[in-house]
Parts: structure tokens; sequence; C-alpha cells
């Protein structure tokens, strides 16, 4: 059990390991994240998708999960899929 607060670096690092499984590029690349906040034993997440009834959104909140869950056993994740549009980064290149 870690006794150090996550660093929000930390927490974008592992988020970056998830692609969208339509699009190929790493969910931080996308913006999909809009906020992560760490609190005494929550960390939470706060996301967009591509468009709303996304498919894959279920796979990416269970990825996220899993992956913050196992780095961060002692920390409740929370995920809030956001109702807003999701515009991709300016400086993203989608093939």
């Amino acid at each position: 059990m870690k006794n150090t607060k996550p660093k929000i670096k930390d927490i974008k690092s592992l988020l970056s390991r998830i692609k969208d499984p339509e699009l190929g590029v790493d969910i931080i690349s996308l913006g999909f994240i809009k906020k992560i906040e760490v609190m005494k034993n929550r960390i939470k997440i706060s996301m967009v998708l591509t468009f709303f009834g996304c498919p894959f959104a279920s796979i990416m909140v269970s990825q996220i999960q899993k992956i913050l869950e196992k780095e961060y056993s002692e920390y409740i994740i929370d995920i809030t899929i956001l109702n807003q549009k999701w515009m991709p980064p300016k400086s993203l290149k989608i093939k």
C-alpha cells in the first residue's frame, strides 16, 4: 500500500496506455479526460466520449477502472462521463 498521494501526471501516464478502440489513439491525446481529482480516498475522473452513446464507452470505463485500481488499490475510482460534445485537440492527427 502506497502512502503517497497519487500525482495527476502519474494518473495521466497510466491513462495514456488506454486507446480508443475505434480511433487507435490514447484517451489522453484524444482529450477525453477533462478532469482528474485526487481526494482522501477517491480518484475522480471526468471524461467525454466521441459521441453520446459511443459503443466503446463501457470498454474504456472498464479499462480506466482496472488500470487505476491495480495501481491505487486503496482508492475508490469514480468515473463520470460528461454530457458534453468532444472536440478533437488541434494538435491531434488522426489517420
